[in-house]
């Protein structure tokens, strides 16, 4: 068996985590339409019993939220970034020097959490309307979500905030 680099390893996972996107984005469709789903028929069905409507319409709120995913991501990084959300893994290390290669590679994680942590938010917002827990747990997951699909923008504020620069080090 040969010496394998973790060079090498990174640039073999790149392709792979890459892939994971569109996976990630069809699956939290498809959880959306599930919560909006079940959100309606619950609404139907408590609605007609005179129950409570809470759960149902969070359960419908987070469906819809999901079902418009890239645009919700969107929403939210003009609000904090005044600029479109990154709409898939497409940043581009600098150089071909292995550290510009873990870079990249880190910068693909933490947008595949972000964007795993979005989702999460809108399946708490439906929680927090049936089990009587706070919305603010489901609010920290989408802003976590939206500053981690946008880690190079969020980078660039803490730097231009901080006044340090990082300009060569992340790019543009």
């Amino acid at each position: 068996m040969g010496n394998i680099s973790g060079t090498v390893i990174v640039s073999n996972l790149i392709p792979q985590l890459q892939s994971l996107w569109p996976f990630i984005k069809i699956m939290g469709l498809f959880v959306g339409f599930i919560l909006f789903i079940a959100g309606l028929h619950s609404v139907i069905s408590k609605g007609r019993n005179q129950g409570h409507l809470k759960g149902p319409i969070y359960a419908m709120l987070g469906g819809i939220i999901l079902l418009n995913l890239m645009g919700a991501l969107d929403a939210m990084a003009n609000s904090i970034f005044a600029q479109s959300s990154a709409t898939g893994l497409t940043y581009s290390a600098g150089g071909s020097d292995p550290t510009s290669l873990y870079i990249q590679f880190a910068i693909y994680v933490v947008q595949l959490v972000g964007i795993c942590g979005f989702i999460q938010g809108c399946i708490l917002i439906k929680k927090s309307g049936e089990e009587g827990q706070h919305v603010g747990r489901a609010i920290t997951h989408l802003i976590g979500g939206t500053l981690g699909v946008n880690i190079v923008a969020t980078i660039n504020v803490l730097a231009s905030s901080t006044g340090i620069s990082l300009q060569g080090f992340f790019g543009n």
